[in-house]
């Protein structure tokens, strides 16, 4: 949890409008005659990702645009409303005072048990394309084939632009399921998808071998077996085989050792391709061996979390991954995915340590990514904290195994990177900044609001290349060691509004104004104005009024425990 804002919550959310007057407090106000001068304040998010020069530039706010989030809820939460949140800037529609009066239409709501992270990720793209037309559909707790419905009424909308930041329960980590179908088919259409990377990233403890390591996954499509411990091979009526989890030559692991905090515990998953009988086995410290039960012995796939069981002291516990009643040599080694991920409010309580962090040739230790989140055909986005640049620890990585109409697809990680801890007009898990890649994602869709505006008609593939090759790898900073892969968290790199316009052509070349007495331009007044910036003293005001709006402390990123829930 984080502290809030309080007071200035309220004039936050005019800092996610790229088009609102300047507002202070009762505080701060001035007479006219004092200087207090209305201006417009960009984005925390359109500031870091250069949205409001590229704005200014290429005289683009995403007008002619339509774009489409999908999230659990849009307006089912009591104060603000969405209506408020027009009256306010934070988004459009009419008694927007921004001008932009065009309303969200709301295809499908979520239920009302929800809390509205919808709306707070059209903020976000409003703040950054405050002209683009935007849209909401909810999954409404539907699973991948709600998310499937959505995508399928957003497209129906003619959206160019779709965005969700949904994680399915019910998605097999490597096996495509209806709503990776949909965004295929949305893609293939003509519209650009954009998906959060997820918030299940996890580093090894300082002081601890695993320190600054990536150790919520393991992948591999290339691992032998040999022989169980005595202890878990008794655990089967049959002849079992472990995976080997020592990567050094010459030497053998039948297990992985996980150090955990006292309570400690996270979820997972232990997915495979194919038919061989896999099993997921936990080794405690007081020795007990604990097969985990396969749901459904037809599907590859088993819960495959962590736990300790001393609720006062650390322990390890040993995992095994186990080949039940098959040949090894009959099986080979079917690509394999072991993915962990954070119990709702239990950040503290993961994992801070296991035996071998470091990815190989054939390894690649840490990878969180999974579902249509790990889509090749999306956009998927990490995040990078909007104020201090530094690619925030929970972001998901990469790689991610994904088996797309039956053949086998390697999914290096995210796309691109964008910005979270961005103000929002409400409370969301205790807090009215916006954190995780849930906030990251819908900043990416209004980049790409901008440049579609710019270059109509642009494909898929080109506003990709566009994104990607115009994304800064040099602009965040991590805490992971030099021999982590950082692309293989953060993509190309951070994303950069004004290269990837560029990308798509040159700006348009200023009109001179008529030269004022003094020498002055106004061409250059005019210019500001056309771009809602106002004069360059409301701009200081702005900036001084986001610097304040962005000081909340860090807030809570998201819930875990819905079927279709939200990555915050």
């Amino acid at each position: 949890m984080g502290r809030r804002i309080g007071a200035l919550s309220a004039i936050a959310a005019l800092a996610v409008c790229a088009g609102t007057a300047l507002v202070t407090p009762a505080a701060w106000a001035e007479d006219a005659s004092n200087g207090a001068t209305p201006g417009c304040a960009p984005s925390v998010a359109s500031a870091a990702l250069d949205a409001d020069e590229a704005r200014a530039l290429f005289g683009v706010d995403g007008s002619g645009v339509k774009v489409g989030v999908i999230s659990n809820s849009f307006n089912t939460a009591a104060v603000p409303t969405a209506a408020d949140d027009v009256l306010s800037g934070a988004l459009p529609g009419p008694g927007n005072p921004c001008g932009y009066t065009t309303p969200v239409t709301v295809v499908r709501d979520g239920l009302s048990s929800e809390d509205d992270e919808g709306r707070a990720m059209a903020q976000v793209v409003h703040g950054i394309a405050p002209g683009a037309e935007l849209f909401f559909a909810s999954p409404q707790g539907g699973g991948a084939e709600g998310l499937a419905t959505a995508i399928e009424l957003l497209v129906g909308r003619g959206v160019d632009v779709i965005v969700d930041d949904i994680q399915s329960t019910d998605e097999h980590p490597i096996i495509s399921n209806a709503a990776d179908a949909a965004i295929q088919a949305a893609v293939d259409s003509g519209v650009t998808y954009v998906t959060a990377a997820g918030n299940d990233n996890v580093l090894g403890a300082a002081g601890t071998p695993s320190a600054g390591y990536p150790i919520a996954g393991w992948a591999s499509e290339s691992y032998h077996w040999i022989s169980c411990p005595d202890d878990v091979s008794a655990a089967y009526p049959d002849d079992v085989s472990c995976i080997d989890f020592d990567p050094a030559a010459g030497s053998e692991d039948p297990a992985m050792r996980v150090s955990l905090p006292a309570a400690g515990s996270m979820t997972g998953q232990l997915s495979w391709v194919g038919s061989a009988n896999i099993g997921y086995v936990l080794t405690f410290a007081d020795g007990s061996v604990h097969p985990v039960p396969r749901p459904d012995p037809s599907a590859p796939v088993i819960p495959a979390g962590l736990v300790n069981l001393d609720r006062t002291a650390p322990a390890d516990v040993s995992v095994s991954i186990v080949l039940e009643g098959d040949s090894p040599d009959a099986v080979g080694s079917p690509p394999l995915q072991w993915v962990l991920e954070i119990v709702p409010g239990g950040a503290a309580l993961v994992a801070r340590d296991i035996e071998y962090p470091q990815s190989t040739d054939e390894v690649a230790v840490g990878g969180s990514m999974s579902g249509h989140n790990a889509n090749p055909a999306a956009i998927r986005v990490a995040a990078v904290d909007s104020s201090t640049f530094e690619l925030e620890t929970f972001s998901s990585g990469g790689p991610a195994l994904r088996s797309v109409s039956g053949s086998l697809v390697t999914v290096p990680g995210p796309t691109v990177a964008g910005v979270d801890g961005v103000p929002i007009s409400f409370d969301l898990a205790g807090g009215d900044v916006f954190y995780g890649t849930s906030a990251a994602a819908p900043s990416i869709a209004g980049v790409l609001a901008l440049a579609l505006q710019h270059a109509p008609g642009t494909g898929v593939a080109d506003l990709t290349a566009a994104l990607t090759s115009a994304a800064r790898p040099d602009a965040y900073s991590t805490v992971m060691p030099a021999d982590v892969d950082r692309s293989r968290f953060v993509g190309a790199g951070l994303a950069d509004a004004v290269g990837t316009l560029l990308a798509l052509g040159p700006a348009p070349a200023p009109v001179p104004g008529p030269v004022e007495p003094g020498g002055s331009d106004s061409g250059g007044a005019a210019a500001l104005a056309a771009t809602g910036m106002g004069d360059p003293g409301a701009l200081m005001a702005s900036a001084v009024l986001l610097v304040v709006a962005g000081a909340g402390a860090r807030v809570a990123l998201r819930r875990r425990s819905r079927a279709a829930r939200s990555l915050r």
